[in-house]
C-alpha cells in the first residue's frame, strides 16, 4: 500500500453510504481528484475537516476502485469567509467555476493559484467586486480565451465566454 501526500482545497464534499464521505479536492500537483474517506462519522477524526474550501494535506492510498483517505491536516480554512454571507457566496462561485473548467485528473498548477489567491483575498478583503472581477479575468486568460492585455471584462462578458467555451451554465454570485 504506497501513501502519497497530497495538498489542495477541497471542492465537494458528499456523504456516501451511512459513514463515509466522498471529497473531491484540487490540488496544484494532481488537478482535480476524487477521494473516499471511509467510516468518517464513527471515527470522529475528520470532523470538519474535509469541508468545502479548506486548504488540506491529505495522506491517502489507492484501493481497487477509490483513492481513500487515512490522514487530514487543515493547513487554512479561510475563517472569514464562512462569518459573511457575501464572502462565502463569492468563494462558492470560485469553486464552481473552477470545477467547471477541470477535468480529473488534470493538473494546472496556474488555476490552482488563481482560486487559492482568490480565496486568500476574499478572506482577506471586503471590496468583493474588484476580486470577482480580478477572478473572472484570470480564469478567462489562464484558459486562453482572452487575451491578457485587452482591458477587464464585464460580468456578462465573463458569463457569455465562459458559458461557450465550458459548456456550462453560470451563476453569478449573490451579495446582500
Amino acid at each position: 500500500m504506497k501513501v502519497q501526500r497530497i495538498t489542495g482545497i477541497i471542492l465537494k464534499s458528499t456523504p456516501i453510504f451511512e459513514h463515509d464521505k466522498q471529497i473531491e479536492l484540487y490540488s496544484k500537483t494532481h488537478g482535480k481528484c476524487r477521494f473516499l474517506a471511509k467510516r468518517i462519522h464513527k471515527k470522529g477524526a475528520f470532523v470538519g475537516r474535509l469541508e468545502p474550501l479548506n486548504h488540506v494535506s491529505i495522506c491517502s492510498y489507492k484501493g481497487k476502485s477509490f483513492l481513500y483517505i487515512n490522514q487530514c491536516d487543515v493547513i487554512d480554512f479561510f475563517p472569514k469567509i464562512r462569518e459573511d454571507f457575501n464572502r462565502l457566496s463569492l468563494a462558492l462561485f470560485c469553486v464552481d467555476i473552477i470545477r467547471k473548467s477541470t477535468v480529473y485528473d488534470q493538473d494546472n498548477p496556474t488555476l490552482f493559484s488563481i482560486l487559492h489567491i482568490a480565496l486568500t483575498a476574499i478572506n482577506k478583503e471586503l471590496n468583493l467586486h474588484s476580486i470577482k472581477n480580478k477572478f473572472q479575468n484570470n480564469i478567462l486568460i489562464s484558459e486562453g480565451v482572452k487575451d491578457p492585455h485587452t482591458d477587464d471584462s464585464s460580468t456578462n462578458d465573463f458569463t457569455n465566454i465562459f458559458e461557450s467555451y465550458s459548456g456550462h451554465k453560470v451563476i453569478e454570485p449573490l451579495f446582500l
